[in-house]
């Protein structure tokens, strides 16, 4: 009874959410379907002498949509990303976790 109160009391709130979550996961998906791999460097390997990081992964990236964490010539962890990237930070985080995983161009 609680429930049913509450979501006659709240249900256009939880209309707009659930229509916006809908939208939301629909417009990841549609630049997803048209992304594709680039190669980045991770910071995890330099050239000798110059310190400069040598591309050694390909990060799945989906258009429009730019993210990534890699370690700084210091050695510290550092993200960078467009407003797109951030938007989409937990949509690209399951994504290249279950459906697009980033890939080593060097064999350990």
């Amino acid at each position: 009874m609680v429930l049913y109160q509450y979501v006659r009391r709240h249900g256009s709130f939880i209309a707009i959410l659930a229509v916006a979550t809908i939208l939301y996961v629909a417009t990841y998906l549609t630049l997803s379907v048209n992304g594709k791999y680039v190669r980045r460097p991770s910071g995890e390997r330099r050239y000798a002498g110059f310190g400069l990081a040598a591309w050694d992964r390909s990060l799945w990236q989906p258009v429009g949509v730019r993210w990534e964490r890699r370690r700084d010539i210091t050695g510290e962890y550092v993200t960078d990303g467009n407003e797109l990237g951030w938007l989409f930070l937990p949509m690209l985080i399951i994504d290249r976790t279950w459906f697009h995983e980033t890939h080593s161009l060097y064999e350990d």
